[in-house]
């Protein structure tokens, strides 16, 4: 909805979620600045370079000016993310939040899980973190994702409930194809998962 699913005029959001007229909700921010592939080394071909690492986790410097703009929406889309997910919460609402389960071992390569305020919400009572493979929710690839989740007791049990236990990996997100990049055929969710979500 253009009127009501700009994430940036989110004031009726918040009129809802202080009236305790939002039960719950879920975000899905923009992982493209922030995805793994972005580090693969590609053979005869260049990439999309790496935009984020852990010393500068907002954006890298000596990033050309559409990269900066990628990064500065990816960030501002993600905080806003969070913000009405925890107003969601303080007013009695379940939430959740996806995002690429990155590589959190990895002394460079970023991602949102390593940042010092998802550390700090899930100090927070009912939150925490599940990390699962979408593939075997029907999405063409593994995909490794890691939902944060406040007051959803059973999500676990929806998401490996919906688990095909027959599915094996057949197709990788690296790199690209005469169809463009791979990553871009997993953007939207497989079906069980967002059945498990609703």
């Amino acid at each position: 909805s253009k009127q009501h699913g700009d994430m940036m005029q989110h004031g009726l959001w918040q009129r809802l979620i202080r009236a305790r007229r939002v039960v719950g909700a879920h975000g899905g921010p923009p992982c493209e600045t922030y995805s793994s592939a972005r580090w693969i080394e590609l053979p005869d071909q260049r990439g999309p370079r790496p935009l984020r690492d852990s010393e500068m986790p907002w954006g890298r410097d000596y990033l050309m000016l559409h990269e900066l703009q990628q990064c500065v929406v990816g960030s501002t889309l993600m905080m806003v993310t969070l913000k009405l997910l925890l107003l969601v919460y303080l007013h009695g609402g379940s939430a959740s939040m996806e995002h690429p389960k990155g590589n959190p071992e990895s002394e460079e390569k970023w991602c949102i899980w390593m940042s010092s305020l998802i550390h700090w919400i899930l100090q927070g009572p009912d939150w925490r973190t599940l990390t699962f493979m979408q593939g075997p929710l029907g999405q063409c690839a593994p995909k490794p994702t890691t939902m944060l989740l406040a007051r959803l007791i059973g999500f676990d049990a929806k998401i490996f409930g919906q688990y095909d236990m027959r599915w094996k990996p057949s197709f990788f997100l690296g790199g690209r194809d005469e169809q463009g990049w791979r990553t871009a055929r997993a953007k939207v969710y497989p079906w069980r998962l967002s059945w498990a979500i609703a």
